[in-house]
């Protein structure tokens, strides 16, 4: 019965670990865009192995209004959830941790915050 109930509950660890998987390395250079009618956003994640990150962004309108923002600080990857801690941006402003729920498929990295939005960054 001992041996039996120790298959059951490492095949349910087993199944657990598979599911909080983030599907690979999250190091790497990760860069998102979006194009539509009205201009274009970059915005682009720098993950280093040894915990440490940097962001950098930028926005333009058709119209002519520009816009660009960056940050640095360190991140923690637990299972699939992704916890950024910002120490500098460049607008001055340090918020506190943020988290994301974070699916890595090869080279396409999704980011899912608290509120369900995604955003979704493809390694450069």
């Amino acid at each position: 019965l001992a041996v039996v109930l120790s298959v059951g509950f490492s095949s349910c660890d087993k199944d657990d670990d598979d599911e909080n998987s983030s599907g690979g390395s999250i190091v790497g250079y990760w860069e998102f865009r979006e194009v539509d009618d009205a201009g274009y956003v970059v915005e682009a994640y720098r993950f280093y192995a040894d915990g440490t990150y940097d962001m950098e962004g930028s926005e333009v309108s058709y119209s002519g209004y520009s816009d660009s923002w960056g940050e640095n600080g360190v991140y923690s990857l637990s299972g699939r959830t992704l916890t950024l801690v910002c120490h500098e941006s460049s607008d001055g402003y340090v918020s506190g941790p943020l988290t994301y729920t974070v699916k890595i498929d090869g080279n396409k990295l999704t980011l899912t915050d608290e509120d369900g939005y995604e955003d979704v960054y493809y390694k450069k």
